[in-house]
């Protein structure tokens, strides 16, 4: 009874979809040539991207009630973070077959995922030759990619894949009586 039950586990955990990065490769093999193919397939993240603004406030000084100077300037940071495993979508091809996708709704929001030199996957596109760090745009601002706690520019896209094109059943047969 054991046996039949790993077999049955391990034939339902086998027709399983899994997750396989997008390569140049893929796209060939499958023909996917078109905007409307392109936006069929579920994209995801392969690690953390984080996104960090920082808008300097107007300064302002003000003083205490012992007359003492405080420095009233801020700075306020906004951050976006995409998680590892996070679903977006094709949104368009940029230039040179780079990919576009997209997070969540809005204008232009969306990063850019080009093949680097060298490589077969679609890693997330920044330069990192910046100075002040790698630099992206996203909506209406531009934000700072934090490569100390986000996977940086390691970050590549994954689709799921199904690893086998037939499905089989399995069925227990209890035998004939006499």
């Amino acid at each position: 009874m054991k046996y039949i039950f790993v077999l049955l586990a391990s034939l339902a955990l086998g027709s399983c979809a899994i997750k396989i990065p997008y390569t140049k490769e893929i796209k060939e093999q499958s023909s996917i040539d078109t905007d409307a193919e392109m936006k069929r397939l579920q994209f995801f993240t392969s690690g953390t991207i984080i996104l960090e603004q920082v808008l300097p406030s107007d300064k302002e000084l003000k003083t205490d009630g012992n007359g003492v100077l405080i420095d009233g300037s801020t700075k306020v940071k906004e951050r976006i973070i995409i998680p590892t495993n996070t679903k977006c979508v094709f949104d368009e091809f940029g230039e040179r077959d780079k990919i576009m996708v997209r997070f969540e709704e809005g204008k232009g929001k969306t990063l850019t995922f080009d093949i680097k030199p060298n490589g077969k996957r679609y890693y997330l596109d920044v330069n990192t030759n910046e100075p002040g760090g790698p630099i992206v745009k996203y909506g209406k601002n531009t934000y700072k990619l934090d490569m100390v706690r986000s996977s940086g520019t390691s970050v590549y896209l994954l689709i799921k894949k199904n690893t086998k094109q037939a499905r089989s059943k399995g069925r227990i047969v209890p035998g004939m009586k006499v």
